[in-house]
């Protein structure tokens, strides 16, 4: 059925937020190397590649470290196998640094693999966000008075603000993610300096978890959209009983343009009865999908900030 100008703003907000939720999806499963044209990706590697020396030179300085406190002891307890194995530890260690990139890269992308399991290869197995406006709201807007009909619009300009600012709010912290991803990758060689030294690998393990949390969030917020998706449509708490707001029936809906006519005509622009109705409607349709929406965010952001909770960097 074709909306009314009343309901238009709300049918917008609707499309603006399936495609938003879209975009997420699109950038929870985004490659990236290739995303923005692969123009992020490169500022990202070039930092990378100036940082190289830096984390050479501090894990050099780690190992030289180690090999202090630990050669110390060998030479004390006449063990040359732990000086030996502090230089295999090295040779590995610089292969592990010029590595790291691909191995952070392989992480995101393990991450990914589960994400994709949820949404499917079509991106809407267990996910389905496509957002309407049911008939029953656009019946009830058909026949109103013109002073109702601008009640009934200032209220759905404030639902559909309510779910742009959703749409907003949900899509920033897929953002959030991505570039939280190429900042980890970017600063990578720093903290893979750290790994020379007992004494400062704690800090390459805390890095470590914070990029595995990141490259997890995607998986998270896709489950929170799958619960959401199914808790949206068989809502059986009792919470919005629209049990009474039943789809109006033709010989209604003829009536109520007969009446709003009549009352155009004979300047009677109180609202009636059917005026009242239907915008007890409206009202409590839009009340259930504000608390929907504010439920979506905070299910997604809940979700974003629970991993990292569970790998103890939150």
């Amino acid at each position: 059925m074709t909306s009314s100008w009343v309901t238009d703003v709300l049918v917008a907000a609707y499309n603006f937020f399936n495609e938003k939720i879209q975009m997420l999806f699109n950038l929870i499963m985004m490659d990236p190397e290739t995303f923005m044209d692969g123009k992020v990706w490169a500022v990202a590697e070039n930092i990378f590649n100036m940082l190289l020396g830096a984390g050479y030179s501090i894990m050099t300085i780690c190992l030289y470290l180690e090999l202090f406190h630990s050669g110390y002891e060998s030479i004390v307890q006449k063990k040359a196998e732990g000086i030996i194995w502090i230089f295999i530890a090295t040779s590995v260690m610089g292969g592990i640094m010029m590595c790291s990139k691909k191995l952070l890269l392989w992480f995101f992308k393990l991450g990914q693999a589960f994400a994709g399991r949820v949404l499917g290869k079509s991106g809407s197995s267990l996910v389905d966000f496509s957002w309407e406006l049911p008939d029953r709201i656009i019946n009830a807007t058909n026949g109103l008075s013109t002073t109702v009909s601008l009640i009934v619009f200032v209220i759905c300009l404030i639902g559909a603000l309510v779910v742009v600012f959703s749409s907003f709010t949900i899509l920033l912290i897929g953002y959030g993610r991505i570039f939280n991803v190429y900042m980890h990758i970017a600063v990578a060689p720093i903290t893979f300096g750290f790994i020379g030294s007992s004494y400062t690998r704690q800090f390459f393990v805390n890095y470590i978890k914070s990029f595995l949390s990141v490259s997890l969030q995607g998986v998270a917020i896709v489950i929170a959209c799958a619960l959401f998706a199914a808790f949206s449509e068989g809502d059986d708490t009792g919470l919005f009983d629209t049990s009474q707001n039943d789809e109006i029936t033709e010989e209604e809906l003829e009536d109520i343009v007969h009446d709003g006519v009549s009352d155009v005509v004979s300047g009677n622009i109180l609202p009636d009865k059917d005026d009242e109705s239907s915008i007890k409607v409206i009202a409590t349709y839009l009340i259930e999908q504000a608390f929907l929406f504010m439920l979506l965010t905070g299910m997604i952001k809940v979700s974003d900030t629970l991993v990292g909770k569970l790998f103890g960097v939150g």
